[in-house]
């Protein structure tokens, strides 16, 4: 029924047609009790003459009217005028956030503005157990004042029948013929897989939309695009969005609230928009480097093909700062240094890193001053490079599970100093009682520079937590570590170098203490600042973001401070390269893309994905554009196909211990553990016949590699 201008429902006057939708046609009208301008919409009539649907949706509408946010448009009421039903709401001036989409890509900061507040009204709506279920940007209204206001919270559940029997064959969208019971509510885009299936739903279908609407807002494209409802609904099922079509310097963190809201399967989605939120919130934080610090700081940033400087300085408390200068040094494109530790000369004129270039690492140093970088002879396999206090010996690990030094500044023969199998977080901390300290990989040890026996300087976690990073404090009463559960997820602790009792200090992993009376560490991300009591084992004080992104750093005698830029999370891709170099995309990038193994026929393919400190195995089926989660417990890595691609093998445990478990590659029946022991195992191939399994075994404590040969049967 539509309604022209001057027609009175009740005490209200029509003013003018405002939209229509699947829910019924809205107006602008003036209630003449109140004195004040609403919004008016009018039921459609199939609906109205539902007795029982009337009763249903005027309990809804009773919850939906106890909302009150300010980030939430009204319900005033539910209203009768003789044969018309219609909804009282509050009227929000400005445009839709689909008529802002319209004029192209929101800027970074505006957008999060603009969707955190959109994150606090479907918070506070989610608090009292109402689900918006049609969440979009034409449902979303920006004020002239600069307000956000979600709009029709709730109604989309207010409107449907309940009923045993639901068609899924009806349109994804109310229309204003809708009257059949079961009909799939909600609009085709922004639908969470479940809705579109016709499923129950809970708040977690919110959070998908909450993700459709912040990638649209960004990108200004349809996360989910279609000629008709059948293919969007079809996108929304099985595909993924086109991750391009984002800008290029989008943070890392936005991507992955993006990728979690996203998730396909409502188990692996946020669950809480408060989350994603608080992610979102951190990302909006740009805090200068205002730490205390009395020397001069050089800050140089090395990515995979470029090194960044950074040039300022920090000073001692209440000093003021001046202008930081910035410029950077283009590398070979070819090395490729990763997430290498770093390591200054005690003279704070070299700084040595671990790349490669396209085969097995090997040390590199850039001396003050020089554009080019050259390699180091006699360091091949190394990684984790560091310095004696001296400056007269380099140390490192090796990919064979040694640690090693050699002679500097003009490096001879390595020498073998102790068995070490850690590579992720492996620096390690020399003395100047020519002692060093390191990680195994599960504990700090302690061993003489000239080799020999080491000794155990932390116990291993019960829990199976990982001890990495250590740095022995100069009065030589403390340990620095970082307790690692996985890639990007840690607590700062101290130890004791007496009796090994530790404590946490800090949530951060690579735990740095500098002469400057302050600990660096990495969390979330990013590089942080605060000052530290070394006598006493103690922080002091509030921390300070020092750098945005960091993936390792070190710090120079000097003030100078190296950073590797990047994310531990960041997005990977997975591509098809033809004899000829001719890359073609086989998955979209992914965060935490690890170890991807393809299946015999090569339609399947195995990759671990890390979240939240441990990794899980999926398969993808790459004809159908569709994936499966093959582990749910421990930390699982290393897939392996049998030959014949009926069973997958894989390292699985804590982390202490890791056994080879096999099971079947379409996640049926239980899984079948093969080894056992002392030995930390991880699966590497399986020969032609799937009779020998060659495997890569480690001792409990971390030290030393071997590889085993087992005839482990079909």
């Amino acid at each position: 029924m539509s309604l022209e201008a001057g027609h009175k429902l009740a005490h209200y006057e029509i003013v003018a047609p405002i939209g229509k939708g699947g829910m019924g046609e809205v107006y602008q009208a003036t209630d003449k009790k109140l004195g004040r301008d609403v919004a008016i919409k009018v039921l459609p009539e199939a609906f109205a003459e539902d007795e029982e649907r009337l009763r249903r949706f005027q309990r809804e509408a009773k919850v939906l009217a106890s909302l009150n946010h300010p980030n939430i448009a009204a319900i005033y009421g539910l209203e009768q005028s003789g044969t018309t039903h219609y909804v009282v709401l509050e009227l929000v001036p400005g445009e839709t956030l689909a008529e802002r989409i319209a004029r192209g890509p929101i800027p970074l900061d505006e957008a999060l503005d603009i969707v955190i507040k959109i994150a606090e009204a479907l918070e506070e709506a989610h608090a009292h157990g109402v689900v918006h279920r049609d969440l979009k940007p034409a449902n979303i209204k920006l004020t002239p004042d600069g307000k956000v206001k979600v709009l029709d919270f709730g109604l989309a559940k207010a409107f449907v029948e309940e009923a045993p029997d639901v068609d899924d064959s009806m349109s994804p969208t109310i229309t204003r013929d809708a009257t059949r019971i079961g009909v799939i509510l909600g609009t085709a885009g922004y639908m969470s897989p479940e809705q579109a299936k016709g499923k129950t739903v809970d708040k977690r279908t919110d959070n998908f939309a909450f993700g459709v609407v912040l990638y649209e807002m960004l990108s200004s494209k349809k996360a989910f695009p279609g000629a008709d409802v059948s293919e969007v609904l079809a996108s929304v099922i099985k595909l993924e969005p086109d991750w391009r079509a984002l800008p290029a310097s989008l943070p890392p963190r936005v991507r992955r609230v993006l990728r979690r809201c996203l998730e396909k399967d409502a188990r692996q989605r946020c669950h809480d928009v408060a989350d994603a939120r608080i992610e979102l919130e951190d990302d909006r934080v740009d805090a200068p480097p205002s730490v205390s610090k009395p020397r001069r700081l050089v800050a140089v940033a090395v990515s995979l093909a470029m090194l960044a400087f950074v040039t300022g300085w920090l000073w001692p408390r209440g000093a003021t700062s001046i202008e930081v200068e910035r410029f950077t040094v283009p590398l070979d494109p070819a090395l490729q240094i990763g997430s290498s530790e770093l390591a200054f000369s005690p003279d704070s004129r070299e700084l040595v890193f671990s790349a490669s270039r396209g085969n097995e690492p090997q040390l590199f140093r850039r001396s003050r001053g020089e554009l080019e970088v050259v390699r180091i002879p006699g360091s091949e396999g190394a990684v984790a490079p560091f310095f004696s206090p001296a400056g007269d010996g380099l140390g490192f690990y090796t990919t064979t599970g040694e640690l090693k030094k050699m002679s500097w500044p003009s490096p001879g023969a390595p020498l073998i100093v102790s068995e070490a199998a850690a590579r992720f977080g492996a620096r390690a901390s020399w003395s100047d009682d020519d002692t060093i300290v390191f990680t195994t990989g599960v504990q700090i040890m302690r061993v003489a520079a000239g080799g020999g026996e080491p000794t155990p300087l932390t116990a291993p976690s019960e829990n199976g937590a990982r001890h990495f990073w250590p740095q022995l404090l100069p009065n030589d009463r403390w340990i620095l570590f970082t307790v690692s559960t996985g890639p990007g997820a840690g607590e700062v602790a101290i130890a004791s170098s007496e009796t090994g009792e530790w404590r946490v200090l800090e949530n951060g992993t690579q735990a740095r203490y500098v002469s400057t009376g302050h600990l660096l560490f990495v969390s979330n991300g990013a590089l942080w600042a605060k000052a530290f009591d070394s006598d006493e084992g103690q922080t002091l004080g509030d921390a300070v973001r020092m750098v945005n992104e960091a993936l390792r750093f070190e710090v120079a005698n000097d003030g100078t401070l190296a950073y590797i830029a990047g994310d531990v999370f960041q997005l990977q891709k997975l591509v098809w390269v033809s004899r000829s170099g001719t890359e073609t995309p086989a998955l979209e990038p992914s965060e935490s893309f690890q170890r991807p193994r393809l299946s015999p026929d090569g339609r399947r393919l195995t990759v671990e994905i890390v979240d939240s400190g441990r990794g899980d195995l999926w398969i993808y089926d790459l004809e159908r554009g569709t994936r499966t989660r093959l582990t749910f417990e421990d930390s699982n890595t290393d897939p392996a196909w049998a030959p014949d691609g009926t069973h997958i093998t894989y390292a699985s445990g804590p982390g202490t211990r890791m056994d080879i478990v096999r099971r079947s590659s379409d996640g049926t029946g239980e899984a079948q553990t093969l080894t056992g022991g002392e030995f930390r195992h991880y699966p590497h191939s399986w020969s032609p016949d799937g009779r020998v399994l060659r495997a890569r075994c480690e001792r409990g404590g971390g030290r030393g590699p071997r590889h085993l040969d087992a005839e482990l049967g079909r």
